[in-house]
């Protein structure tokens, strides 16, 4: 292994131990989709703009996911880290206004939805990656028999595994949000190791 690679592997090392401790104190940042939010119903009575709902969501809660309920436009849901009493208030208030309804508070509904954890997002790749991983390292294994089993095994293993555990702790470092485009990006990753593993066993060969 050359300098270069052995500097890579130890801050990488490194960052995943980082990653890791982050992930046991504060675990990962989520975005409206996937983290624990309220969501606020706000019913229907006449025709509305979605746009009227998001321009008053976004005057109270600042971040908030904002979209219609069904394709039958029941209702508006409205997506918020969290709410008060005092922002229903002001949410049915400019709603009235706007729209000249006589909402209350027992009119909105507001549930909490827990969050989406990682965990259960990588989850329903795991048996494709495994399957894949094993049916690469027969093939390397088989191919390239003479560099030693030792070495294709670790040339793989390694990769695939490191570099997945990397990107997780970027995430954890940089408190990127996790959204739906996490799962792709570990996918690519994953994939990118294998192909790296390969082409260092055949420049080896």
């Amino acid at each position: 292994m050359t300098k270069a690679k052995k500097i890579g592997l130890l801050v990488s090392i490194v960052l995943i131990i980082i990653g890791a401790i982050i992930f046991v104190s504060i675990g990962f940042n989520y975005d409206l989709s996937y983290g624990a939010v309220k969501r606020i119903r706000v019913p229907m009575k006449n025709d509305f703009s979605l746009q009227d709902y998001k321009t008053i969501a976004k005057e109270i809660y600042g971040n908030a996911e904002v979209e219609t309920i069904s394709t039958f436009r029941e209702g508006v849901s409205i997506k918020v880290k969290d709410t008060s009493d005092e922002q229903l208030d002001t949410l049915i208030t400019k709603i009235n206004e706007k729209y000249g309804y006589e909402y209350k508070r027992e009119d909105i509904q507001v549930t909490e939805i827990p969050k989406v954890e990682v965990l259960s997002i990588i989850r329903q790749a795991i048996i494709p990656v495994i399957i894949t991983l094993l049916v690469v390292l027969v093939y390397m294994i088989i191919r390239y028999k003479k560099l030693g089993i030792l070495y294709v095994v670790l040339n793989l293993l390694v990769p695939a595994i490191i570099t997945p555990l990397l990107v997780l702790s970027i995430y954890l470092i940089c408190r990127i949000p996790v959204t739906n485009v996490l799962l792709p990006i570990l996918l690519t990753v994953y994939a990118g190791s294998i192909v790296y593993s390969t082409k260092q066993c055949e420049d080896k060969k």
